[in-house]
């Protein structure tokens, strides 16, 4: 057995020769709620900036990233950094103009903030739709750095004038079908 010198590193062994380096399992910017694995060169043990002692770990937040590999023998050396970086999500969160409560013949308009692209569960493909059926709204939107976000569903309801105020005239009296008691007003005055 004999000493070596290798980049600054005593070694014990000509054996011992390390290559530290860092291989990202995918793209190291990503959209954010994903991640990418990062794995060291094969050693003897690990020791990465975030307190990982693997020689595979998973990152999904931004930031530098370095291991130190250590040998078997004892000599040990320090990785290159890898730089990864996470993309915002677009906006999905649709605003209503009007209500959400229909009355027959009415509309909403359905409107998300401006991004690249939109695919509305309609079908429609703009930032804006006007709606005149009840149901569930959602729209999928894609930004400028490709990320996309999938928004809340939007329910749209519409009033069943039947279950509404209903009010029926018979000869000189009117009256109502849902009990009493009841408070008749015309153009404001009480009956």
């Amino acid at each position: 057995t004999y000493e070596i010198q290798y980049n600054g590193k005593t070694c014990s062994s000509q054996f011992d020769i390390l290559n530290a380096s860092i291989t990202p399992l995918g793209n190291i910017s990503f959209c954010e709620g994903d991640s990418v694995g990062l794995t060291a060169s094969k050693a003897g043990s690990y020791l990465w900036n975030t307190g990982d002692t693997t020689q595979h770990i998973s990152i999904s937040n931004p930031g530098s990233y370095i291991v130190t590999v250590t040998s078997n023998f004892g000599c040990s050396e320090i990785s290159e950094q890898v730089m990864v970086s996470v993309l915002d999500l677009p906006d999905a969160h649709i605003s209503v103009v009007g209500s959400t409560m229909l009355c027959p013949g009415d509309s909403a308009h359905l409107m998300v903030e401006a991004g690249q692209s939109y695919q509305w569960s309609t079908g429609a493909t703009s930032n804006d739709i006007v709606v005149k059926s009840p149901g569930e709204y959602n729209v999928t939107v894609t930004g400028n750095n490709g990320c996309t976000t999938k928004s809340d569903g939007l329910v749209i309801q519409q009033l069943d004038p039947m279950h509404g105020l209903a009010i029926g005239m018979a000869v000189d009296s009117l009256f109502s079908p849902y009990g009493s008691p009841n408070y008749w007003y015309e153009v404001g005055q009480a009956l």
